[in-house]
């Protein structure tokens, strides 16, 4: 698996040459910290983007990847709750849009979801296919200061 996140990333006519194996190929939405991914609102380059990977041989389209970075903060789980529901509304209206292309339109479209503050405050992620807690099972500092987790439930500390 690769992920791209143009135009920060090599593109895939780039790619292309080097690989000498199938690869799926997940494309990253920006669903909210503006970090890094295609902005949600850009429905059409992430349509362009499947096209181009459907026609690169040796890569398959795997589906969307998503990170919410905006969510490292303090919150209770109503409020997790609120910015899940938002990023899959959101996303959904991407995956709405592919119905007009013929090509996209019975595609199904696997979602990835991580981020360790809404996966430790939520029980449920309707409409994803995996999650990717980031430091999930050990916690970390930053986690704490967050309220996601009490310093006993930190697993693992590094001295430097």
């Amino acid at each position: 698996n690769i992920v791209v996140d143009p135009p920060r990333t090599v593109t895939i006519i780039q790619v292309q040459d080097q690989l000498t194996a199938q690869v799926k190929v997940w494309i990253e939405a920006d669903c909210g910290d503006n970090r890094t991914g295609i902005p949600l609102k850009k429905k059409g380059d992430f349509v362009h983007l499947i096209q181009t990977i459907d026609r690169t041989p040796l890569m398959e389209f795997a589906g969307i990847l998503t990170h919410a970075g905006h969510s490292y903060r303090y919150m209770k789980e109503e409020e997790a709750k609120a910015i899940y529901t938002d990023i899959m509304e959101r996303l959904q209206g991407v995956l709405d849009s592919f119905k007009q292309w013929e090509d996209l339109r019975d595609r199904e479209v696997k979602i990835s979801f991580g981020d360790t503050p809404l996966c430790s405050l939520l029980d449920e992620f309707p409409g994803v296919n995996d999650i990717r807690p980031g430091c999930f099972v050990f916690n970390d500092f930053m986690q704490y200061s967050f309220g996601v987790c009490d310093l006993n439930d930190i697993a693992l500390a590094m001295a430097g």
